[in-house]
């Protein structure tokens, strides 16, 4: 991934940092380098972020970027392999973690997972959230117990929201999210 930022991925960083939404971007214009930015801003110990829908591979992407890039706390990632003990841990000592939606659900259910003191959630691939989908589950969970807490969406697949009816409004309201922001954007 490349180190240099564009104005408009300055603009979309900026516009996503102060105002909850959901980012979907023309494939290969720089989803990646986005996210990663956010990675960045939230690796740390003071808050606990979620990350969802994000595969091994782009977990390894992002994590060797990030060594690179010589950040402090990098993200850990929780998998099956990882005890509840381990979980407990890793989620009181905050920073970002990739977490599938699966063990999520669990440990919010169990109580393992304080929602209190989530921070917030950052979601890949967001236009496969759908109505009966963990994710929409875990985001309830999060939105019903956090009020003050950030949900950001990313999408690189504009052209799903095109297919069924309303499809864009329907992942926007499982997302519990209002703010859309569509790039690239023209001007005349």
């Amino acid at each position: 991934m490349c180190e240099v930022q564009l104005d408009f991925e300055n603009q979309m960083f900026i516009e996503l940092l102060a105002q909850d939404g959901m980012v979907v971007l023309a494939r290969g214009l720089g989803l990646e380098r986005l996210f990663l930015k956010f990675l960045k801003l939230y690796s740390d110990h003071h808050q606990l972020v979620l990350v969802l829908n994000t595969s091994p591979a782009h977990q390894g992407q992002y994590m060797e970027e990030l060594l690179r890039e010589k950040v402090d706390h990098l993200p850990r990632s929780i998998t099956n392999e990882v005890s509840v003990k381990e979980r407990e841990t890793v989620y009181q000592r905050g920073g970002v973690v990739f977490i599938t939606s699966r063990i999520l659900v669990v440990d919010l259910l169990r109580g393992q997972c304080p929602v209190a003191g989530v921070s917030g959630l950052l979601i890949w691939s967001a236009h496969k959230v759908t109505e009966t989908s963990s994710e929409a589950f875990i985001i309830r969970l999060f939105r019903e117990s956090s009020k003050s807490g950030f949900v950001k969406a990313f999408s690189d697949s504009p052209e799903q929201f095109m297919s069924g009816f309303c499809q864009l409004e329907r992942v926007m309201r499982c997302l519990f999210l209002r703010h859309l922001y569509l790039w690239p954007r023209y001007y005349m």
